[in-house]
């Protein structure tokens, strides 16, 4: 198997996973929604780390050299690929755990807009707005599905470019 496309697996496979554990104990309930944030940004960063382990192998391969662009291509690749896996894992837990999970979700973040020190009318504009939101398209499994998929080739992107300039090794 390419090795862009394997490590692109095991990237998607650990941020489903860190995703599925953090639902599974319910430590998604016990977090606000500012804190789940945080946790699944770090989710998806340690899952896309992958892309150094990958760049490291291709360049093994090679001889122990690797241009930018190779390095930077094989890490778009598995952002890619890890992406993919990641949004239709988001997906299918998401349908599996229902409308009350993103009622649950919507039921946070309104609560961390009441806690915050922002004026009264602001707050009430914003949760007007996610009343609005909450019978449309971004209540939607496949919608969640997609933003993740969005959020791993953007972080992919940063992960990759950063490591591309640390470990490439021209002849």
């Amino acid at each position: 198997m390419d090795t862009r496309i394997k490590y692109g697996i095991i990237s998607g496979a650990i941020a489903t996973g860190l995703s599925l554990l953090t639902y599974a104990i319910g430590l998604d309930a016990r977090l606000s929604y500012a804190a789940q944030e945080i946790v699944g940004y770090l989710s998806m960063l340690l899952a896309l780390l992958v892309i150094v382990l990958a760049i490291l192998q291709v360049r093994k391969q090679q001889g122990g050299y690797i241009s930018f662009s190779k390095a930077f291509g094989t890490g778009m690749v598995v952002a890619l690929i890890g992406g993919v896996v990641f949004g239709i894992g988001i997906t299918i837990m998401l349908s599996f755990a229902g409308e009350e999970y993103f009622i649950e979700l919507m039921a946070k973040a309104k609560d961390g807009i009441m806690a915050s020190d922002m004026p009264e009318v602001q707050k009430e504009l914003k949760i007007a707005e996610m009343d609005m939101m909450a019978n449309s398209i971004f209540m939607k499994p496949w919608f969640s599905g997609i933003l993740m998929f969005l959020h791993m080739i953007f972080i992919g992107l940063i992960v990759s470019l950063i490591t591309s300039l640390a470990l490439m090794r021209n002849q």
